[in-house]
């Protein structure tokens, strides 16, 4: 059984530099140091963490329409559109 090398972060970054001045592809570095590519890739996440995605949509919620004038007040229709998500839209429609 072959045993685990364990390196350093200095170690890891000093492989990580070598690796950006190489111009290789990560697998073919990696195969030419003879290092697994997914240990590389590993530190290379640890390095760069990816930003926390925050959702662009905040938490659904009510909105207060209040009341809505007499029909016979209306000159033009009133909609009201809800968004359901996967191009599913809900449509009220109050025609004068």
């Amino acid at each position: 059984m072959t045993q685990r090398k364990h390196r350093t972060p200095e170690q890891w970054e000093a492989i990580y530099q070598d690796w950006q001045s190489s111009g290789l592809s990560m697998p073919k570095f990696c195969a030419q140091i003879k290092i697994p590519p997914q240990s590389l890739s590993n530190y290379t996440k640890r390095r760069h963490p990816k930003e926390q995605v925050q959702p662009k949509v905040k938490a659904a919620g009510f909105v207060e329409l209040g009341a809505l004038p007499a029909a016979s007040a209306l000159d033009h229709p009133i909609e009201i559109v809800l968004d359901i998500g996967h191009t599913i839209q809900l449509r009220i429609r109050h025609s004068a």
